[in-house]
């Protein structure tokens, strides 16, 4: 299989020599992805991803240290939860339904799409969209001012 760069060596480039299409098991054969040479010296093929490896005794002990000070215990956690429900009640209970009983957060200078004649028009066409205006994020469409639109 000819490639851009040798596999063995990424600074050399792939001459077609067939070293890495050779079966780990036998080399004699042609590798055909059975995946046997995974499964030697009891490997398994599936991966655990490891965040450090402690070298040390002394490391080891001052790691399992700082886990069971840093944990919390049941019912430190359940106080937690119970606050941020309570936050939660009166956060939503502070919001007052307006005269048509819609709850309308917005800010009197947000306007939607569908509320300005042509605006949907013009976001379905690409290419004026980009005449007038620019997507800043995904979603955050700004518009541009009136003199940088030409």
């Amino acid at each position: 299989m000819k490639r851009e760069f040798c596999i063995f060596n990424n600074k050399k480039n792939c001459t077609d020599c067939g070293e890495c299409e050779r079966c780990d098991l036998d080399p004699t054969k042609q590798c055909n992805n059975c995946g046997k040479c995974l499964e030697t010296q009891e490997f398994d093929m599936k991966g655990v991803k490891i965040d450090g490896i402690i070298e040390d005794d002394k490391e080891a002990k001052e790691y399992q240290a700082e886990l069971e000070n840093n944990s919390e215990s049941e019912d430190e956690i359940q106080e937690n939860n119970d606050d941020r429900e309570l936050i939660y009640d009166n956060y939503i209970d502070g919001y007052k339904n307006d005269d048509d009983g819609e709850l309308d957060a917005w800010n009197e200078n947000i306007e939607y799409i569908d509320d300005i004649d042509g605006l949907s028009e013009l976001m379905e066409d690409e290419d004026k969209l980009k005449k007038y205006a620019n997507e800043e994020f995904p979603g955050l469409i700004r518009f541009k001012g009136r003199k940088n639109h030409d």
